[in-house]
């Protein structure tokens, strides 16, 4: 790789950056702001409806940006959908966050933060290849799904959501370094220069599921 393509490379790692800090500054900032005020952390408890509207909203506009390369890329239409996609997640986290007490979602907060520089480091500096692992990470998204599916009808067993949850950790850091390698391009696989919405979308992901994970295993209900 010649000085103008780590150069362009460079600029594309700003780029999808910058989206991100844009996407949890709204995020992180919405719960923070939930959370200082008692009116209103209690208010939003009485909108499941509207969170479980924000979720289907944000897997509707999730799709398109992830499986349709012309939409990704298409300006400005990329970035309204990422930004409705960013807002529908932001409502859904803000309200499940009204349901535990300040100082589980602080640390859960804290846990996330710490968890997401050392994976970073991790991807950006370590010899393996992560995205040779294409299909390993497929495998793992279907036994997420198989696992959520499964969490429905085990709500009598005590030790099931932990243990789903203690794993979900753990795919998620996986699914971070190896898409920070594909943001970072230093594999064989990486993302063109013009997805940095997607590399952008695919990283907040997987920094939300962690934070989501971290609190139901260390989180307590407010």
């Amino acid at each position: 790789m010649d000085a103008c393509d780590n150069s362009d490379r460079l600029q594309f790692i700003r780029k999808v950056y910058g989206i991100l800090s844009t996407q949890l500054l709204i995020t992180f900032g919405s719960i923070t702001a939930v959370k200082m005020n008692d009116e209103w952390n209690e208010g939003i408890q009485q909108y499941g409806g509207l969170a479980i509207t924000a979720a289907i909203l944000a897997i509707a506009v999730e799709i398109p940006l992830l499986c349709c390369i012309s939409v990704a890329r298409k300006v400005p239409t990329n970035y309204v959908l990422l930004l409705i996609f960013t807002l529908c997640e932001t409502f859904m986290l803000t309200f499940l966050c009204a349901f535990y007490d300040s100082s589980s979602v602080l640390s859960a907060g804290g846990m996330t933060a710490g968890v997401t520089v050392a994976l970073t480091a991790y991807a950006l500096t370590t010899k393996t290849d992560f995205t040779m692992y294409g299909g390993a990470m497929w495998i793992m998204v279907c036994v997420m799904l198989m696992l959520s599916f499964m969490s429905m009808f085990m709500t009598f067993v005590s030790w099931w959501y932990p243990l789903v949850s203690a794993l979900m950790v753990i795919f998620y850091g996986l699914f971070l370094i190896y898409d920070t390698q594909l943001v970072a391009g230093q594999g064989k696989y990486k993302l063109s220069m013009d997805d940095y919405i997607v590399g952008a979308l695919i990283i907040y992901i997987d920094i939300i599921g962690l934070f989501l994970e971290l609190l139901r295993i260390f989180g307590s209900n407010d």
